[in-house]
């Protein structure tokens, strides 16, 4: 569906293009045109009119047909009667134009294109005095010459115009189809890995209902498969719930209730939720704490940020290891950062760990549970917030979060760094 859209798209751009570049080279034409034209006009006005009255003056009418010039010169009585011409003009059998002939009493700007025989004229019509009018015809082959040099350069070029109006109409729709064709890939793929992530949860409930059914058991035993049956239902739910979150995700930001709250007071609610979980393996935790620091967040999800942060530090960190937080205020913004030593995040890229349901290869050997949607929702709830997450993955296994935060709740400091 995605391609043949794009197919019709650049259809439609290629034919616009084409259309704008027909409409630039017809001005074009136009204006190489009226620039000859108007040039040839100053010159019959300039140059052969300025002759053709030095002839007028200096001959009689006898003698000016001995003159022989490149342009046809003729003198008319007023009741349009030719009276004498040059040489070159014997040819030259044009009738008048009598209502430019009347015309060139009031006006001295007098001018017609004509063709005559096999050529096409510019034809000047003026007053030499009371009673004569004049007629200057100048052949003007050079505007023809350099109007057909334009068209077969056009013809030419065509089949370039062609091409290069498909590759630029391509490039526009694929530059104007990226968010579309990101956000069709998005849900497919969200789509796919939600059916995938449900499926099991959901298998695991259908299963234990089906055994639990089959004959009379126990009551422990009943309470042993409603006991799986919440479990797993938890489980939906919580998947669920990220899914709510992340269903638009690629769209719009999320709707913040902000008000200023210090950092430790949030670390310390959550460090006391996962502190026998740190405990459990050993974990050093090294808080830096924040002092007086203060964000301008909602706190409801900052803390879930926060929390998937720990979470994923907690479940990856290798045996004995230890968790470093720290907080600081740096101008307009306040950083966040967690770092933590772990193997299952070895040679994977950052990109990589924004990716919905993505979980690495190395992962497995922690036997740590989880949607890989973790880091992911951190990413959005920080950016809805105007901030950005930094994820830094070094060889030795050093997994560093960053978060930056502006003080005043705006991204223009945040976007630069």
């Amino acid at each position: 569906m995605i391609q043949e859209t794009k197919n019709r798209l650049t259809a439609l751009f290629t034919l616009g293009i084409i259309s704008f570049s027909v409409l630039v080279l017809s001005i074009s034409y136009f204006y190489l045109h009226e620039s000859i034209l108007d040039t040839l006009k100053a010159d019959i006005v300039e140059d052969g009119r300025e002759e053709f009255v030095d002839h007028y003056r200096l001959n009689d009418f006898e003698e000016f047909t001995q003159i022989n010039e490149d342009e046809v010169f003729q003198i008319f009585s007023n009741d349009g009667r030719l009276l004498s011409q040059t040489s070159n003009s014997v040819y030259f059998t044009l009738p008048i134009n009598q209502r430019l002939f009347r015309q060139a009493d009031q006006d001295d700007q007098v001018f017609e294109v004509v063709n005559f025989g096999d050529k096409r004229y510019l034809i000047h019509y003026f007053r030499l005095d009371k009673t004569y009018l004049g007629r200057i015809a100048e052949p003007i082959t050079q505007l023809l010459n350099y109007e057909q040099r334009f068209l077969r350069l056009v013809l030419l070029s065509s089949p370039g115009i062609v091409l290069l109006s498909f590759i630029l109409g391509r490039l526009l729709v694929i530059l104007a189809m990226r968010p579309i064709t990101e956000a069709f890939r998005f849900q497919e793929n969200f789509s796919s890995n939600v059916t995938h992530e449900l499926h099991s949860p959901l298998t695991s409930i259908k299963g234990n209902l089906e055994v639990s059914l089959r004959k009379e058991r126990k009551p422990e035993e009943y309470r042993e498969f409603i006991a799986l049956g919440l479990k797993e239902t938890n489980r939906v739910i919580a998947l669920l719930q990220d899914l709510y979150l992340l269903a638009s995700a690629n769209f719009q930001s999320l709707s913040l209730l902000k008000e200023r709250v210090p950092v430790h007071e949030m670390l310390a609610d959550l460090l006391k939720e996962l502190r026998p979980r740190i405990e459990a393996k050993s974990l050093k935790l090294i808080d830096a704490g924040g002092g007086e620091i203060e964000l301008f967040c909602d706190p409801t999800l900052m803390i879930r940020a926060l929390g998937n942060l720990l979470d994923n530090a907690i479940k990856y960190s290798v045996e004995n290891g230890s968790i470093h937080l720290a907080a600081e205020r740096k101008e307009a913004f306040v950083r966040l950062t967690l770092t933590n030593q772990s193997k299952a995040t070895q040679g994977m890229k950052p990109k990589e760990l924004l990716t919905p349901f993505f979980r690495g290869s190395n992962t497995e050997a922690f036997q740590a549970s989880g949607k890989g949607l973790g880091l992911n929702i951190v990413n959005y709830i920080v950016l809805s917030h105007g901030g950005k997450l930094r994820l830094g993955i070094d060889d030795t296994g050093l997994f560093t979060a960053e978060i930056l935060l502006p003080q005043s709740g705006k991204a223009t400091q945040i976007n630069s760094l």
